[in-house]
C-alpha cells in the first residue's frame, strides 16, 4: 500500500489496472483494492492472468475478462469498463471481442519501461523516459506498482516533477473527460458477466494527443 500512501500524501490520483491472478491473487489484496476506490482512484481490468491477447482465442479472451470482472466485483461490488491489454498487445480479433464486451481499451503514450529499469541504479532511466515522453505531450503513463523501485524511487520523482511543473495527476477517465458513472457497471448474473444490452455504449474519446482504441 506504499504507492497509495505516497499518492494520498501528494493528493494525486491514478488508475490501477489490476489482474486477478498474476503476481498475487487479487482476493489477497482486497483491502488495498477497496482503498484504491475509497481514495478516489480508478480501477480498470488488466485481464485475469496477464496473457498476450493477440496470441489467444476469442473464447480465451472472453474468459480472461470475465474471470477478472467476477473477482473485482467480489471486492468492490461492480466491474470496470476500462481495460489495458497486457504488453499493449492486441490484434483485430482481440479488439473486436473487447469492443463487443463493451470495454474501453486504453493505451499509454508515456512508457517508463520501469519493468526493465527496476534496480536502484537503472530506475533513473525510467524517470528520464517519463520526462522525455511527457515533454512530447504524453498524457497517459505506464508504471507498475509491483516493482519496489517504481514505488520508492520512480513514483516520488514523478510526483515531484508534476508538482514543480504545476501539472495535475488525473485518473484515465478524468483525462478522457468521461464521467465517473461510466467507469464501472453492475451486470453480473449468478457469477457470470452479462454481455448484452445492459452494457452501456462508450464513445471514442481522447486525452491529450492519445485516443482510446475502442
Amino acid at each position: 500500500m506504499e504507492a497509495l500512501d505516497k499518492l494520498k500524501a501528494a493528493n494525486k490520483k491514478a488508475t490501477f489496472f489490476v489482474n486477478g491472478d498474476n503476481f498475487s491473487k487479487i482476493s489477497e489484496r482486497a483491502p488495498e483494492v477497496k482503498r484504491m476506490l475509497a481514495e478516489g482512484h480508478q480501477l480498470g481490468s488488466h485481464t485475469f492472468r496477464h496473457p498476450d491477447l493477440a496470441n489467444i482465442t476469442e473464447d480465451e479472451i472472453r474468459t480472461e475478462m470475465t474471470l477478472n470482472d467476477i473477482e473485482i466485483k467480489k471486492i468492490i461490488g461492480k466491474t470496470p469498463t476500462y481495460m489495458r491489454p497486457p504488453f499493449f498487445s492486441t490484434n483485430d480479433l482481440a479488439i473486436k471481442v473487447l469492443t463487443d464486451m463493451q470495454y474501453k481499451i486504453i493505451n499509454a503514450d508515456i512508457d517508463t519501461k520501469d519493468f526493465e529499469k527496476n534496480t536502484p541504479e537503472t530506475n533513473d532511466e525510467a524517470f528520464a523516459n517519463y520526462q522525455e515522453a511527457f515533454n512530447k505531450r504524453g498524457s497517459i503513463s505506464l508504471m507498475h506498482d509491483v516493482q519496489n523501485t517504481t514505488v520508492n524511487q520512480l513514483l516520488p520523482n514523478v510526483i515531484n516533477f508534476l508538482s514543480k511543473t504545476q501539472r495535475q495527476s488525473l485518473t484515465v477517465g478524468e483525462c478522457l473527460g468521461d464521467p465517473p458513472e461510466n467507469w464501472y457497471r453492475d451486470d453480473t448474473v449468478n457469477g457470470k458477466v452479462v454481455e448484452g444490452p445492459k452494457r452501456r455504449s462508450l464513445e471514442p474519446c481522447s486525452c491529450g494527443g492519445l485516443e482510446n482504441i475502442a
